[in-house]
C-alpha cells in the first residue's frame, strides 16, 4: 500500500453537523468556502504521509484506548489568526475528557511518526476555509466571528473515535473510514 492521508477524529452527529453548516453559509463568497458537513469533525492526530506499517500502529492504539465515552458541547467560532483567517471553526468544550483521550493516544501515535509540530492541542471544527484573505473577506470573517461567538450547536455524547483515510480530490476530499473504535461505556 502507498502512503495515505489519514487522520484520527471524534465524528459529530448529523444535527450538529447541519446546524453548523447553515450557519457558516453565511460568510460563503468567492474567498470563503464552508466545509461540507459530511465532512465536519473533531481531528485528534493529522497524517500528511502514512504507510501501511504507521496504518497498522495507528489501529492498534485506537483499539488499545481504555477511556469513557464522554460529553461534548459545540459552539462559538473563532480563527486561529485575525489578521489572515484562513480556518475558520468552532470551538470544543469537552472538559479535560478530550485532553485526557489525546495524553493517552499521543506516545502510541509519535511512535508512528506523528509530530505535533511545537503546537498545542486545541480541539476544534473546521466550518470554513478562505484563500487568500483580503481585506473584505477579513471583515466579513470578522463580522461573522463577532455574530456568532456564542452560538451553541449543540451537545452530544462522544461514543467512538475513528481512522479516516482523506484523499484529495479537485472537487474536494473524500474520505472513507478506516477503522471506528467505541469507548467504554
Amino acid at each position: 500500500m502507498e502512503e495515505i492521508r489519514a487522520f484520527v477524529c471524534l465524528e459529530l452527529p448529523s444535527d450538529i453537523r447541519e446546524k453548523i453548516a447553515r450557519t457558516s453559509e453565511q460568510i460563503r463568497s468567492a474567498s470563503i468556502k464552508p466545509v461540507k458537513p459530511d465532512q465536519m469533525h473533531i481531528t485528534l492526530f493529522f497524517f500528511e504521509k502514512a504507510s501501511r506499517d504507521q496504518i497498522t500502529g495507528i489501529e492498534r492504539a485506537i483499539g488499545r484506548i481504555t477511556r469513557s465515552q464522554f460529553n461534548i458541547e459545540v459552539g462559538g467560532v473563532d480563527t486561529f489568526n485575525y489578521e489572515r483567517p484562513s480556518v475558520i471553526f468552532t470551538k470544543v468544550n469537552a472538559g479535560a475528557e478530550i485532553a485526557h483521550l489525546y495524553g493517552e493516544l499521543l506516545p502510541s501515535m509519535e511512535k508512528t511518526g506523528f509530530t505535533t509540530k511545537g503546537r498545542p492541542f486545541s480541539p476544534h471544527v473546521t466550518i470554513a476555509r478562505c484563500r487568500n484573505p483580503d481585506k473584505e473577506s477579513t471583515e466579513k470573517i470578522s463580522a461573522f466571528l463577532k455574530d456568532n461567538n456564542g452560538t451553541i450547536f449543540g451537545r452530544f455524547r462522544c461514543k467512538a473515535i475513528a481512522l479516516k483515510q482523506s484523499t484529495l480530490t479537485e472537487a474536494g476530499p473524500i474520505y472513507k473510514t478506516l477503522l471506528s473504535s467505541d469507548l467504554a461505556p
